[in-house]
């Protein structure tokens, strides 16, 4: 899913916003209170009406209006959408969903949410629940993933990826194997106290055959799950690795911006300069054919390292020399 365009009209703290997003990452920068957690949580309520993070959905509405709208354009598998919602104050969310084709739109769906969030799902190939688990990161998670201690962290990193999910199934898993081992050990005890009656003989064979197949089922399950596990860890492992290839180009790029400016603050300097040089020796060849040297004149040129210099002496027979001096 590709996030094209994001409008809010009284919405929490956004009276009207329009949001452009260019493709790859996006940053929202602004001062505490800006309403940039808001434009996370208008993206949430477009997608699945979701307000987990602002209590009742009546919050969502600006304190100084009755009715809020948000409207959402995406692309997923190279198709357009637009969803768009309206909720008046005491009442609940109204929405339409289109698709475009080419310049044209459709409504595909129209009404509250049990006909719109349905229709999103199928189109985005997730659940709220994954949502939340896998893409959307509420405020304070990345900090608290930051600060926290190991364990906290382990707990929070299972979280975020369903990790915890799988493991609790997991453990039920496992716990289901052992009743069936005991039940089978205490079927298996029964049979060797009863070696005389064959019949019973037969079906506690025959339950015990069955429990081993149920067994044998529920461990490959148990492995399945522990597959999973090392899957999510080692994806867990490429990202760490990931965030330390990142944090070492961001160091690069700072120190390049700072050899980059102070290259630019030289060549400023240097233009300078060069700006003053070329002057003066354009100067210097302007009067140098305006003046002609008379009998008894004199003139020398002497060139600076900052600046061409021009000294002459002008002294007609008889007089004084009368001398000059052009930078």
């Amino acid at each position: 899913m590709i996030l094209n365009k994001l409008t809010l009209t009284d919405f929490i703290s956004h009276k009207h916003t329009e949001l452009d997003f260019g493709y790859g990452i996006n940053l929202i920068l602004g001062p505490n209170g800006a309403g940039k957690t808001s434009i996370l949580d208008a993206i949430s309520f477009a997608l699945f009406s979701d307000s987990s993070g602002r209590g009742k959905k009546e919050n969502l509405i600006n304190s100084k209006a009755n009715r809020c709208k948000v409207a959402l354009e995406f692309t997923e598998a190279g198709i357009k959408y637009d969803v768009e919602w309206s909720m008046d104050r005491g009442k609940s969310a109204r929405g339409y969903l289109y698709r475009y084709s080419g310049e044209e739109k459709k409504v595909i769906a129209l009404g509250g949410e049990k006909a719109l969030i349905p229709e999103i799902e199928r189109v985005l190939g997730i659940d709220r629940s994954m949502f939340v688990q896998s893409i959307y990161v509420r405020q304070g998670e990345i900090e608290e993933l930051i600060t926290a201690t190991p364990a906290d962290r382990k707990t929070l990193i299972s979280k975020l990826l369903g990790v915890e999910d799988l493991q609790r199934a997991c453990d039920n898993i496992r716990a289901i194997i052992a009743e069936y081992d005991l039940a089978s050990k205490e079927l298996e005890g029964e049979l060797s106290q009863e070696p005389g009656i064959e019949t019973d003989r037969m079906r506690y064979l025959s339950i015990s055959v069955e429990s081993n197949k149920l067994l044998a089922t529920k461990r490959g399950e148990v492995d399945e799950v522990e597959n999973k596990i090392s899957g999510l860890r080692a994806a867990l492992d490429e990202l760490k690795e990931k965030k330390k290839a990142f944090e070492r180009l961001d160091k690069d790029k700072r120190v390049l911006e700072t050899g980059i400016e102070a290259a630019k603050q030289k060549l400023k300097k240097e233009q300078v300069e060069l700006d003053r040089a070329v002057w003066a020796e354009a100067r210097v060849s302007h009067l140098a054919g305006e003046v002609e040297s008379p009998e008894g004149c004199g003139g020398v040129a002497v060139l600076s390292n900052s600046a061409l210099v021009l000294i002459w002496a002008i002294a007609p027979p008889g007089s004084e020399p009368l001398f000059g001096l052009l930078i």
